[in-house]
This record gives structure tokens, sequence and C-alpha cells, in this order.
């Protein structure tokens, strides 16, 4: 009883502070604009007072998303098109301080004021692209085909009094299809206010890139245009100098490709792909029950990975049926994907030392874009296969000659697009490792209620003991579970010009038990944050958390304090986070620090420094642990960077239980003592990327080597 009193307790508290249903808002308004085609290409220097500007169609953004308001600062976006180029250029007013920090293209998103322009050249049955510059015009774009997406564009910005102004040039031949109406949206975003400026404007709609809330833009596309796909081949050369315990020295040759098949279709392949170049930094020692979910970074998977894993969930308890993090480095692979008249389709085959990994899915969405229908297929085949486990450094093998998995899940989801969605999902696995079929299934409904500033949602779900147990190329937290998630968040005050400018409100509350009826996992979370002057946002928690180990022990995992953040949604943000509670067979204090400054004008140094300690029950002592890291960035120009970095990590880690020995002494667990040094330059230029790179950021301790690596694009440029 006392976990509904606060489940009711909680979606009580939401619910209130639940405004404004978008279910009351008025239909997407129908805009249009017909884009003239202009002999002389205008400048891309950042000024729009060249006479070929006067004679572009001009729009205004007229509306502020952030309270649903006409704009109080005037923006006018320009647009002309020839038979190669999408021209746009943004005039942009602005009160206050304008926020520009970036020098370097598709680094350091999400810190400045920035114009964005969002097509859909195929509407909504095609891909959805995304154009992005700050006030000074370093850029940033994005692909709903490909996470590496990166064609050759160009952007300048200026400053001018009351304001800035953003020239762009987009290549048609960088997007896939085109037809004689396109979807386009803009928009313009000041970061220190959260203003939010658009075109066009629904009342219902929750940002620009949903091509729902889109206007009509003719004129680009057509016969004339210059979109007719082209195959790209990647091919790369790479010499390492390391030590033979790491494989060096040694030279390498391999490539990517991505074939057209239509205009919306192509065939990827690679052989023997390289990724030394493209790793990140993805240590930490923040205390968790489960396995460290990473991001893919392999430009095979990343042109593919859009397509998967496209499931409603809330609430999600760690599952993920496609998590290509845990696929080996295949020597060769092979894949197809598009999309064609509502339909969305991939599939790839990995091929590695004595392993095979495939994936399929088909979507279809109904014309309207309410309804939504996927399938996905994965599969596994091999012998002396490893599982996936928390540290990549660590694989236990699984002593099976002969491995086979196959998982299908199915999904359906409808939007009302008004404020009101549903999800059901279900999935099951066969294979080696199954010997029960009746425990190896997913089963999850659920619903969610959103507006532009709240949501509130529920689910149900049920996963088997058997279902995903073993992960060879999949993601799970946890297995044997079944009960219910509800969780929410609401913004219950906002008023810019208040010491306390916003208070958001996020609540969670979960409870799951296995097939025995005991109780497997349980989660109550309730936060608060606020905006206060000086950039300064305050996140406080409160709560608690328990968890079921495989030996059946139901130890607690809280963590409840307070995230103190200086300098938010800027590139020198300095926070400071302290977590306390009840972790395992002890009380655990997490302390987080870190803090980015400017060194001259374009280098950034950046320090943090994170401890554990945990107190033992019993009197078995303390663990300690620490993670120290400091790191340089210089952005040398909009296509070149260089960057520094050191890591330390040691002590010991905090445990979910104690471990003893068979006459009952107590074990300690081990003791890190790990120092990583990596170093990086890269330069982009139109067709080539060259980098030279010492050591391996993501891994544990520093990999003494030194590596050259040079790509050269034939025909279509990086990720298109």
């Amino acid at each position: 009883m006392r976990i509904v009193r606060r489940l009711v307790v909680a979606v009580g508290l939401l619910a209130c502070c639940f405004r404004g249903s978008a279910s009351a808002q008025t239909a997407p308004q129908s805009d249009a604009i017909a884009v003239p085609t202009t002999a002389t290409a205008p400048a891309i220097d950042g000024d729009l007072t060249a006479p070929v500007w006067a004679t572009a169609a001009k729009i205004t953004l007229d509306h502020n998303l952030k309270n649903r308001s006409v704009a109080d600062q005037a923006t006018t976006a320009y647009l002309l098109t020839d038979a190669r180029y999408l021209y746009i250029g943004f005039d942009a007013k602005q009160n206050g301080p304008i926020q520009a920090s970036q020098h370097t293209n598709d680094t350091g998103g999400g810190t400045d004021d920035v114009v964005t322009a969002y097509l859909w050249p195929n509407g909504q049955n095609g891909f959805a692209y995304t154009f992005t510059s700050n006030p000074i015009g370093t850029h940033y774009q994005y692909s709903s085909e490909n996470t590496s997406y990166a064609p050759s564009w160009l952007s300048s910005g200026k400053l001018v009094p009351g304001g800035y102004t953003v020239t762009m040039r987009i290549p048609l031949a960088a997007m896939r299809g085109g037809g004689k109406s396109w979807r386009v949206a803009l928009e313009r975003y000041q970061i220190a206010t959260l203003n939010d400026y658009v075109w066009p404007y629904d009342p219902a709609e929750g940002g620009p890139g949903n091509v729902v809330y889109s206007g009509t833009m003719t004129g680009v596309g057509g016969s004339g245009a210059k979109m007719r796909p082209q195959p790209r081949i990647g091919v790369y050369g790479l010499g390492a100098l390391a030590s033979k315990a790491i494989g060096g020295p040694t030279s390498r040759v391999g490539l990517d490709a991505s074939i057209p098949i239509t205009a919306t279709t192509s065939f990827v392949a690679t052989v023997h792909p390289d990724y030394s170049n493209v790793e990140q930094d993805q240590q930490s020692i923040s205390p968790t029950a489960f396995a460290r979910y990473y991001s893919e970074v392999r430009p095979f998977f990343t042109q593919l990975n859009n397509f998967f894993n496209s499931f409603n969930c809330i609430g999600c308890p760690g599952v993920t049926e496609l998590y290509t993090p845990a696929i080996p480095t295949p020597r060769y692979g092979y894949a197809i994907e598009g999309r064609q008249s509502g339909f969305g389709f991939a599939g790839f085959s990995a091929v590695g030392d004595h392993r095979t990994d495939t994936a399929q899915i088909l979507g279809y969405h109904t014309p309207d874009l309410k309804n939504h229908f996927d399938v996905q297929r994965t599969s596994v085949d091999g012998a002396d296969v490893c599982p996936y486990t928390a540290n990549v450094s660590s694989i236990a093998c699984l002593g099976v000659p002969s491995v086979h998995e196959d998982t299908t899940i199915y999904g359906f989801s409808h939007d009302s697009l008004k404020g009101l969605y549903e999800f059901a999902n279900y999935g099951s696995e066969t294979g080696t490792f199954v010997t029960d079929p009746s425990a190896a299934h997913r089963r999850d409904v659920g619903v969610g209620a959103y507006n532009k500033d709240s949501f509130l949602g529920f689910s149900l779900q049920q996963f088997g003991a058997q279902y995903l147990a073993v992960p060879l190329s999949s993601y799970t937290s946890q297995t044997d579970l079944a009960g219910f998630s509800t969780n929410g968040s609401t913004a219950i005050y906002r008023k810019p010009t208040d010491f306390v400018s916003r208070v958001l409100l996020y609540a969670t509350v979960d409870s799951y038990h296995d097939a025995t009826g005991r109780m497997d996992r349980y989660d109550t979370q309730a936060a608060i944050g606020l905006d206060l002057p000086h950039r300064i946002h305050v996140r406080a928690q409160t709560g608690s958390d328990y968890v079921r180990l495989a030996d059946g022990n139901f130890v607690p995992t809280n963590q409840n304090g307070v995230n103190l953040n200086y300098n938010y949604n800027t590139d020198v943000p300095v926070n400071l986070a302290y977590f306390t509670g009840r972790f395992g067979p002890g009380k655990l204090d997490s302390w987080s620090t870190n803090a980015t400054a400017k060194l001259g004008g374009r280098a950034l140094l950046t320090l943090e420094a994170d401890e554990n300690v945990q107190w033992l029950d019993g009197g078995y002592g303390r663990l300690t642990s620490w993670l120290d890291r400091a790191s340089v960035a210089l952005q040398q120009g909009k296509n070149a960077s260089l960057a520094f970095g050191v890591r330390r990590i040691m002590g010991v880690s905090p445990i979910l239980e104690n471990s003893f020995d068979s006459h009952g002494r107590f074990v300690m667990p081990g003791y890190a003592n790990a120092w990583n040094v990596s170093g990086a330059y890269y330069r982009r230029f139109p067709q080539d990327e060259l980098y030279f790179v010492y050591g391996d950021a993501s891994a544990f301790a520093t990999s003494p080597q030194f590596i050259v690596k040079w790509i050269h694009y034939f025909g279509a440029a990086k990720g298109t």
C-alpha cells in the first residue's frame, strides 16, 4: 500500500501542475513559400546588403515558442536557390549579449545562440536534414539517415549593431531525394533567455524539428535541381607506431562505401574498418548497479543506427534489443537502408572472426503521421562468442562451441499530435540460451500526455528471465522484471525578470517484481530544478532505490543530493555535485566537480575531480575511489582542432555486497591505479580528413601508440 500511496501522490503532484493541455490548441497552420531562382550566387560572407538578397523570398520568425507569444525581437530569413545550392540568410535583432563562443565546426553544440534551417526534401516520407550556425558562422548539421552526416557546406556570420547576420550555402546534392514541394521550418534560439523564435508556428508544437508542424517550400526541387545522389567511397590509410603487445607497429588500408540504389535507398559496405581516430573518453566512476551504456562511433553502424530501436517506452528498465557497441569490429560488413512512401527499412550483416551479426527493421507510418508500426529482428551466430560486459576490456567468454541468438520485437504507437500518445511492444527470443520459451518475452504498454511545458507517462512492463539474459548484441541492465513505471516533469513557474526565473519539477515511481512475486527493483525519485541569476541552475533530488542482485540479495542503491551549475549552457560551465545514501553494504558519498575556463581566445581548459567514499557496515573499512581529469582543446579554425587530455583513475570502486573467502574472512576488492594520456590533431578538408593521434582516450590506461590516419572521400562527402 505504501507504494500505491507514493504513486498516487507523485501523479497528483504532476497532474495539478499539468497546465494548458495541447489537445485544446488549434490545428497546424498552412504556411507556404516560393523560393526564387537566382542566376547570381550570393557571397557567403555574413553580409545581407548585397542586391541579390533583395530578390530572395522573405520570411519573418514572428512567434516565440518559449511562452507561445508574438516575438519581441525581430528575425528575418531570406531564401534563394539555383541548380546546385539553397542559399539562406538570417537577420537577427537581439537585445542583450550575443553568445558566440565556438570557432570549430561540429564541436561544442548547445552553448551558443543559433539559427537553424530544418529541411525535408521528400516531405514527411523522406529523411530530415538540419543546418545550424552560431552568430559568427560556426556550424553544425544533422541527418536522420546518418549520425555521422558531415557534408561540405558554407556558413558565415557577422556581429552587427543591434544583432547579427548569418548566410548559408547548402548543397542540394548533400540531401537525398527532393520533390517539387519540400517541407521546411526555420528557428532562431537564444540560449541565455531560452527564447525560441520560429516559422511556421503552431500552438501545439513542442519544437520546430517535427515535420508535422513544418511549412511548405516550392521552387527548390524539380528536374533542374542537382539532387541526384552520388556514391561515396571513403578510403583510409593508417600507420601506427606501437608496441607488439597492443598490435604494433602496423599499417592498414580499408574503406567505407555508400552506393545509392534509388534517390532514398543505399547499399552500404565496410571492408577492414578502423576506428582509432574517433574513440571518445567515456570513462566514469559514478556509482551504478548496472552495466554502463556507451555511445556508438563507428561509421558503418552510425549510418544505420537511426533506423533501429525506434520503439516507444516510458521508464524503460535498461533494455535495448540492438546495441551495436557490443558487436566486435567486423572484418567486413554490408547493409541496405532507405525510406519510401511511408516505409523505413534497414538491414545489415557484420562478419567478424568466428561471429556474424545481422539485423533488419521495417517501419511504417500512416500518412497523417499519427500511427507507427515497427518490426525488428537481430541475430548472432558464431563459435567461441563472448558476451558484452560493462567494461569492454574485461570480456569473459562463454565456453560454448556454437552460439545462436534470434530476437524479434514488434511495436505500435499512436500520437494524437495534440497532447496524447499510446504504445505497445512485444518481443521474443530464441536460441542457445533460451531453455524456457515462456521466459523469453518482452511485453509493455503505456500512455503519455504532454504539452510544451509538461509530460506525464505511465507504463506496464514485463521482461522474462531469459529475454536477452546473455547480451551478445543487446544491452540489458536486468532481467526477470514485471511491474509499472510512471514519470513526469513540469515547469510550474517561468518569469525571466524574477530572481528565480524558472522552477521545474520531476518525479518517478518504478516498481518491479520477478516471476516468483519477489520485489526485484523499486525506485522513487522527486527533484526540483531552479534557474537563478548569473546562469546558475540548481537541481536537488531525493528518493529511494533498491535492486535485487543475481544472488538474490535486495540492496539499496540510493544516491540523493544536489547539483549546482554556474554558467549553465555556456562553453565555460562550473559544476558541483554531491550525492549520498545507502549503497549496498554501506553508506556512500559521491562528489563530482568540473570546470572549464578560456585560455586566450580559442583554447579551453577543463578540469574534473570525482570521488566516491563508501563506509562498509560491520567494521570492514572504507572504500575510496578517485577520478581526476584535465584536458585542453584548441579551436584552430572552422576545420581544425587540437586536443590533449590526461586522466587518472585510482582506488577501490563502491561495491553492492561484501565478499568473503572460504574461511569467512572479508575479501578487499582490487585497487586500481591507471593513467591515461592522449592527444589528437584533426584537420578537415572538403574531401579529406587527417588525424594525428597519440594513445586512446577511451582506454582505461594509456595505450602507448602514435597513429597517423588519412581518409579520402571519392564522390559524395562524409556521411551523405
